[in-house]
């Protein structure tokens, strides 16, 4: 007895002072002793399975660590091997995440679940773990809820996690299984696996299968073409890429694609089988010189291209030369073999933008790019102000903004709160709320020193001179898993996306929180007419609440979805609607005239009609 008090004082003298026993034993997890650990047990029991406000239990502080020692004595203690967080990750799925493959080991032998955690140690490059799963008879050719492999996994990946691959090869891992939309590992290589090549040499040089599907074989032609990878895109043309070939728009489609590649030699052969350079502009104004002016390694494309009759000065949408983009870039090799090859220095153009909604034309029924050239977004849409003054969009780090100033729209900017960052979706999804009075944003800002990082979600407030500072809605929603775009009611009522083990159908669900006296409430989950086992996200919520729409993904294209509300206050089944995965998001402008998705507009005036045959 006296032993265990002298360790307890120990262990308070460490801390500093006496928190409470979730908090010490998970103190004493991560720079205390096994000792200490079962001290803490031997007071209070139930503190070994106690979670944290992101569902961490000690055991995963432990795998997180990485101390074997301190794994085997809180499962000798009661330890809930396969405790979920709130991103539905196991102990053994946080020390692979971790890195720490003893610990990963000495869980799988211990009996955790090993299923998805071939595909987590296959992304990640654990090639020990990776021995031991398949040891503890984990399928090598499992599938995910969107048909990858393990191997399709890490080939998506780049070339971070070859060994990885290269041993699942070598155990005998099918090359040629497609994922749900008929892509195979080596087809997932090319669009999405980066500059690495080495997977596609692997796979190359076994005969690996491809989706032999014609638009898929545009996709994967194209991506090889931009590689300039020539055997590649010989391997495809055997494989009936010549009769996709056959076509103007996808010959067009290859050069473009072997152009903004930089590729110069795979220009030259695709010329040599009679396809001509394409230097027109696309819908933002730009052309291929404009595409490559902030890449340094293209000084010899770039030269080729003027010399081949690109014009040198030409403007995007936003009017930006190649010239203003190398400069911007701090590209100065390009700038400088652009202003030889009679490039002009002067300035950006700006365009005179004026009228409602950037001065765009209003769209019919169809979805049209709304202000291409002038809005470049990524994993958002737009939020516009409820008087039509400004407008906000994301650009997947940071989130920019424009407004209405002495009759003009304003150039494009960060907005004042945002910024340029590095972190993938550090500030994201802007949404103005319906009084104009704030702005919610998720982010991955610290909400205090030292805390880990993860989406939450921010707002910032109207003031005399501006937005206020941002601030956290608080631990009662940031607690959660969150992820993608926040709306906001005329009540308050926040709407978001997230995960949470308690009340969760699926991967993702939709979820509410109500402002009561100034304070965010517990999260709501909405419920089975909305939520199901395939995962929802990115809710728009009608400002008096009276529909909703969101994303649902089955597979790896979502679909959209609408609820209303119902006379007796409920949501109805959700209701799936006609409209193309445009790049993600969801709103309704605020006179209620137009749906952005991604980064184009149509009109809503479909809604009303499907409210009026639903409700």
């Amino acid at each position: 007895m006296r032993g265990a008090s002298s360790v307890m004082l120990g262990l308070v003298l460490l801390l500093g002072a006496a928190p409470s026993w979730a908090q010490s034993i998970v103190d004493a997890v991560k720079t205390g002793t096994p000792a200490q650990v079962q001290a803490l047990a031997a007071k209070d029991a139930s503190v070994v399975n106690a979670k944290d406000a992101s569902g961490k239990t000690p055991l995963h502080h432990a795998a997180n660590g990485g101390s074997v020692p301190m794994i085997e004595c809180l499962l000798s203690l009661g330890a809930a091997i396969d405790a979920a967080t709130t991103e539905n990750l196991t102990p053994l799925l946080e020390a692979i995440r971790s890195g720490k493959d003893a610990a990963a080991g000495v869980l799988i032998e211990k009996g955790a679940k090993i299923d998805g955690a071939l595909h987590w140690a296959a992304r990640l490059n654990r090639s020990a773990v990776i021995e031991a799963l398949l040891a503890k008879g984990a399928d090598i050719d499992a599938r995910d809820p969107q048909g990858f492999t393990p191997l399709t996994s890490a080939a998506r990946m780049g070339g971070g996690p070859f060994e990885a691959i290269e041993l699942l090869v070598r155990k005998g891992a099918n090359l040629n299984l497609p994922d749900s939309l008929g892509n195979t590992p080596l087809d997932n290589a090319i669009i999405y696996g980066g500059a690495d090549s080495r997977t596609i040499d692997l796979l190359l040089a076994k005969s690996a299968a491809v989706n032999t599907e014609p638009a898929a074989l545009a996709s994967t032609l194209s991506a090889a073409a931009r590689r300039g990878h020539v055997r590649l895109f010989d391997y495809y043309l055997a494989r009936g890429g010549e009769t996709v070939l056959a076509t103007e728009a996808n010959r067009r489609a290859v050069m473009r694609s072997a152009t903004m590649g930089g590729a110069l030699e795979m220009v030259k052969a695709l010329q040599a089988r009679g396809i001509p350079l394409d230097l027109a502009p696309n819908r933002n104004g730009a052309t291929p010189l404009h595409s490559l002016a902030s890449n340094p390694k293209a000084l010899d494309m770039v030269a080729f291209l003027v010399r081949n009759g690109a014009d040198v000065n030409a403007r995007t949408n936003d009017g930006r030369s190649a010239y203003n983009i190398a400069d911007a870039a701090g590209n100065r090799e390009v700038a400088a073999v652009l202003l030889k090859l009679g490039a002009s220095p002067d300035p950006q153009q700006f365009p005179r933008l004026a009228g409602p909604y950037l001065g765009q034309t209003p769209p019919a029924d169809e979805l049209r790019p709304f202000a291409p050239g002038i809005v470049y977004l990524d994993h958002g849409t737009v939020s516009v102000s409820p008087d039509g003054q400004e407008m906000y969009w994301p650009t997947g780090t940071a989130i920019m903004m424009t407004r209405i100033q002495d009759g003009r729209w304003t150039k494009p900017a960060f907005a004042p709160f945002s910024g340029p960052s590095d972190i993938p979706f550090h500030d994201d999804v802007p949404f103005v709320t319906p009084d104009n009075k704030r702005l919610f944003f998720t982010s991955k800002r610290p909400v205090a020193p030292g805390a880990p990082e993860k989406e939450n979600i921010w707002f910032v407030e109207r003031t005399p001179t501006g937005w206020s500072e941002p601030r956290s809605v608080g631990p009662a929603v940031n607690a959660m898993s969150l992820h993608w775009q926040v709306s906001v009611s005329n009540a308050g009522t926040l709407y978001f996306g997230g995960r949470r083990e308690k009340d969760g159908f699926g991967s993702g669900d939709i979820y509410c929180s109500r402002l009561e006296n100034g304070q965010y409430t517990e999260p709501v989950n909405l419920g089975p007419a909305v939520n199901t086992k395939d995962g929802e996200s990115q809710v728009f919520v009608a400002p008096d609440e009276s529909f909703l729409l969101f994303w649902r993904a089955p597979g790896q294209i979502p679909s959209a979805y609408v609820s209303f509300k119902g006379s007796d206050g409920r949501w109805l089944p959700a209701v799936k609607f006609d409209l193309p995965w445009a790049g993600a998001g969801l709103s309704v402008s605020p006179d209620g005239k137009y749906l952005f998705t991604g980064g184009q507009w149509k009109s809503a005036r479909f809604l009303e009609e499907l409210g009026n045959r639903e409700r």
